[in-house]
């Protein structure tokens, strides 16, 4: 039906449009309450990193898909890949001079669905007294949260003053939430 061009160019589209609703750009600092200004550049990199995150993780490892040279061109990074295949869950942390992306994929196939609509609320959440949040969130990045913490935490051995930029689409929006939270106030 459609060509592979069509497909990325949709994907595309669908991902700049989903930017303005879902990616989440947050620096994980100390003192989170200072004002960022927009920067559509940095963004639109972010954006890319989002959609790197879908690539299949061999490519993401080897930095060879197109959304990975379109965030970051160079061939020689740190990147280490995390997947948890009971929640489908799939992300990467990634890092490039002073700065550390936590890159989700958002929702990919039915196991990703069944997670999207498990929305009873678990009160309260873990690391947050009386917040509530969508139970199918909460297991997608339990699932995930001890080795993205591990991989962010070696990725900063490197640079302890890098900044900590988290991104994701649909599904990995609501775990980049988390993901910021949580690395926050670890």
């Amino acid at each position: 039906f459609f060509d592979r061009r069509s497909a990325w160019a949709m994907w595309g589209l669908f991902a700049l449009l989903s930017l303005l609703a879902a990616v989440v750009h947050c620096a994980v600092v100390p003192d989170a309450t200072h004002d960022v200004a927009y920067d559509p550049k940095r963004s639109l990199r972010l954006l890319y990193f989002s959609t790197a995150a879908y690539c299949h993780a061999d490519e993401v490892r080897s930095w060879t898909c197109k959304p990975c040279r379109q965030a970051d061109d160079r061939s020689h990074h740190p990147v280490t890949v995390i997947e948890n295949q009971t929640t489908s869950t799939q992300a990467f942390v990634y890092s490039s001079g002073p700065v550390v992306v936590v890159a989700f994929r958002g929702t990919y196939d039915l196991v990703n669905w069944i997670y999207d609509l498990t929305f009873r609320k678990v009160a309260p959440y873990p690391r947050c007294e009386g917040c509530l949040v969508h139970a199918g969130f909460v297991e997608a990045w339990e699932s995930v949260h001890g080795v993205i913490a591990r991989a962010v935490k070696e990725h900063l051995r490197r640079d302890p003053n890098a900044e900590v930029l988290i991104t994701g689409h649909s599904l990995g929006a609501a775990l980049a939430v988390l993901c910021a939270m949580d690395l926050h106030y670890a």
